[in-house]
């Protein structure tokens, strides 16, 4: 049986999601009946396909309008560390784990964008943050920047560095990733944003 994987991550960077293709590989290892394709598209267009016969794609938060249109694995692929708010500067977390620190303030995200106002944060297209982040992100458009395509991660990474964003919405583990990937020592800080768990399930 032939099934077509697909990802929103190039070869080139695919280092920012090393855990996640581990433990899809040993999954596979279990399978061997399965001959397994990918394909480099935007969440967007990798959500398209799945209404073809033959797709998949991985790595993916489960929510309710999701799993009332498609069919979700029954245990998640791997339980990573919350989204965090990133922020330029120095990182108040142990970078290789997420773990927040006892005295670090969680951020209430509408808050942070009201002071001040013309706050801007940069997010993937086509991506679920969670039901209050998604309906913040439906009531204030202008203060969300959002990137299609490929590689998303790496884009609003260069973007924060540039100014061209306040923030970002990403995982901490990513952006050490990417961050190791392009010899970068730019510092910066992750802080844990309410209404989240500190940890989250993706589901293939």
């Amino acid at each position: 049986q032939e099934v077509t994987i697909a990802t929103e991550f190039s070869d080139s960077n695919a280092k920012a999601y090393t855990m996640q293709m581990q433990h899809w590989h040993l999954l596979l290892q279990s399978a061997p009946q399965l001959q397994v394709k990918y394909v480099q598209v935007s969440i967007q267009r990798g959500f398209e396909l799945l209404s073809q016969s033959g797709y998949c794609t991985i790595n993916k938060l489960k929510t309710a309008e999701r799993a009332a249109r498609w069919l979700y694995s029954a245990r998640p692929l791997n339980v990573s560390p919350s989204l965090r708010l990133i922020t330029l500067g120095q990182s108040q977390i142990t970078p290789a784990t997420g773990t927040a620190r006892a005295d670090q303030d969680w951020v209430d995200l509408q808050h942070w964008l009201r002071h001040p106002a013309r706050r801007k944060i940069g997010i993937t297209a086509g991506s679920s943050y969670s039901a209050e982040i998604d309906q913040l992100i439906k009531s204030r458009p202008n203060q969300f920047y959002q990137v299609h395509g490929q590689d998303v991660s790496l884009k609003l990474w260069q973007m924060l560095k540039r100014g061209r964003i306040d923030a970002i919405l990403d995982y901490p583990v990513r952006i050490d990733h990417l961050r190791q990937l392009q010899q970068d020592n730019t510092t910066y800080t992750a802080m844990p944003l309410q209404g989240l768990p500190l940890h989250l399930e993706s589901i293939s």
